[in-house]
């Protein structure tokens, strides 16, 4: 637990932020939208990390890093949610770079799957 107790508790903090938003919103208080717009950098940076540090205790080897890049571009995707949820723009450009990171690490991955192998004999 070392390793993941700080993301632990960032995104803990930042899903009882979220609920306290939505709470505030359903009734009407004002304050939701402070709430919610600090609650969604917390869940992202935490889901980011634990992401992170989990795809480093399990892969290995040399698809490590393409795998981890192709997986890790999915933290634009919350970042898109975050920019839609507020409704600022800038959120078809975020789309738009993760779509060219994980093309990027598809040609990494079949290039890499595509060379041969010093040992392997055919």
């Amino acid at each position: 637990m070392g390793k993941f107790r700080y993301p632990v508790v960032i995104g803990a903090f930042g899903l009882m932020m979220k609920i306290f938003g939505t709470i505030f919103k359903i009734m009407h208080w004002s304050g939701a939208l402070f709430f919610t717009t600090f609650s969604y950098p917390l869940l992202i940076i935490a889901s980011f990390w634990i992401t992170l540090l989990v795809l480093l205790l399990i892969i290995r080897g040399k698809y490590r890093y393409p795998v981890i890049i192709f997986l890790t571009s999915f933290f634009a995707v919350g970042v898109d949610l975050f920019f839609h949820t507020m409704y600022w723009p800038g959120g078809e450009l975020i789309v738009g770079a993760m779509f060219v990171v994980q093309a990027f690490a598809i040609v990494w991955l079949v290039v890499l799957l595509l060379q041969k192998d010093k040992n392997r004999k055919y």
